[in-house]
């Protein structure tokens, strides 16, 4: 969920429920929602990928620590290939 945090630039569940997850969807992001802050907040598309994973309700479904750490990699070295500056990914 932090990485939900990161691309809106907001608290998960506060008091607004922005994202919030609930037993009966099986704790199940909403994508549509989680694509759409992403795309107006111009977040790359591998991370809102990534987040999609990260946040799967079985365990089997998520990415290990050591994936997740190479995709980072990957996205940040296409960031850099980008030359996407860090005001740009603040802004």
């Amino acid at each position: 969920m932090v990485l939900v945090e990161v691309i809106a630039r907001r608290k998960v569940g506060g008091a607004d429920g922005f994202c919030r997850r609930t037993p009966n969807a099986r704790f199940a992001l909403d994508l549509d929602v989680m694509r759409e802050i992403a795309t107006a907040k111009a977040a790359p598309p591998s991370l809102t990928e990534l987040c999609a994973q990260c946040g799967a309700y079985e365990a089997d479904e998520r990415p290990l620590t050591a994936d997740v750490k190479e995709w980072l990699q990957e996205l940040l070295d296409e960031v850099r290939r980008n030359n996407v500056s860090h005001t740009d990914l603040t802004s």
